[in-house]
């Protein structure tokens, strides 16, 4: 009987479990995919995530900026733009769809957990070398595609953040 082998990032993952199953039951998560998630709620979060995705996609461009290969410089341009590109679009049609009108993140104001998230990716991007600008973003790479698998897997009633969902699990 063979057995998988045990690499670093299957390691990670499973010293993560109890973090990752705490985001999985988060009221912001079963709100979305049980449709009771408050308007206003996640009117909110998006437009935090305006200022989140903003600085994600400049760090993704940082770090491109370090890669060696040009492959993986124009891979990490490609994803900075599509950030802006897709999911910033996304926020603006989602808002007016909320009933609220569509927020620049000047008119929002990043809330202190936002900054400080985003200060630390950029920091580390601008100051740190390319492994580690790397480790910084990565977990962003990881935990989304893991947390979309599962709301793409749930669905939600509400057509508004199933809109969101299907965004953000793609």
């Amino acid at each position: 009987m063979s057995t998988q082998p045990e690499t670093w990032s299957r390691r990670l993952w499973q010293e993560i479990e109890p973090t990752f199953t705490a985001i999985l039951v988060h009221p912001f998560v079963t709100g979305l995919t049980d449709g009771t998630l408050a308007t206003d709620v996640f009117a909110h979060y998006l437009a935090q995530d305006v200022h989140y995705l903003r600085d994600y996609a400049r760090a993704l461009a940082i770090v491109g900026a370090e890669a060696l290969p040009l492959t993986d410089t124009a891979m990490f341009a490609r994803h900075a733009a599509a950030v802006l590109d897709v999911e910033l679009d996304l926020h603006g049609r989602l808002l007016p769809a909320l009933g609220l009108p569509a927020v620049t993140e000047d008119e929002a104001g990043a809330m202190p957990t936002t900054r400080a998230y985003t200060s630390y990716l950029l920091a580390t991007a601008y100051g740190g070398s390319f492994a580690e600008g790397l480790a910084a973003i990565l977990p962003c790479y990881w935990i989304y595609e893991r947390v979309g698998a599962a709301l793409l897997a749930n669905g939600s009633p509400d057509s508004r953040y199933q809109s969101w969902i299907d965004s953000y699990g793609g």
